[in-house]
């Protein structure tokens, strides 16, 4: 049960995440992060390790893109 929670709040917040971004809201890329690591959460639940992977990825990716973003913002 608390996994599927997970799950769905995983996604929720990636959508979120995604809409935050399409308005150029840096916030979006934060909620990005929290539904990565909800989502490597239940990826290492059901040892889907390249989901895992892909998850990492995109939460390193999002987190070079506040740093661009915070510059940019100078």
């Amino acid at each position: 049960m608390i996994y599927a929670i997970i799950e769905w709040l995983g996604a929720i917040l990636g959508l979120i995440g995604s809409l935050a971004i399409s308005y150029k809201k840096i916030y979006g890329m934060y909620v990005f992060i929290v539904s990565d690591i909800l989502l490597i959460i239940i990826a290492q639940h059901n040892r889907l390790y390249g989901m895992i992977f892909l998850y990492v990825a995109f939460a390193v990716i999002n987190v070079i893109g506040i740093r661009y973003w915070s510059k940019t913002r100078e």
